[in-house]
């Protein structure tokens, strides 16, 4: 029988898994939200949907730097493309490798 998740496992998995409506329905009823390592996930796993409305919340929750990097190294590269195209986003780690 395995482990019951913490709240924050459970948000942060359904980031991984791109579930946007099951965030949606968690963050509507307790205002909680995945911690870097969902938005790492999210983007590792190219759910740019996902990634778009971490960033919209207040405050916004993002990939950080391992996040972007292992995105990049597993093709995602329209979460890229995106993260880089946000105002500020001029950070080394962002830019596409694939040209």
């Amino acid at each position: 029988m395995g482990q019951k998740l913490t709240r924050t496992e459970e948000v942060n998995e359904a980031a991984s898994r791109g579930d946007l409506d099951q965030l949606i329905s968690t963050y509507e009823k307790s205002g909680l939200l995945p911690n870097v390592d969902g938005a790492n996930a999210a983007a590792i796993g190219g759910h740019l949907a996902v990634v778009q409305w971490l960033a919209q919340r207040r405050p916004p929750v993002l990939p950080d730097d391992y996040g972007r990097r292992m995105a990049a190294m597993a093709n995602q590269n329209h979460v890229i493309d995106w993260l880089n195209s946000r105002p500020g986003a001029l950070c080394p780690v962002a830019i596409p490798i694939y040209q």
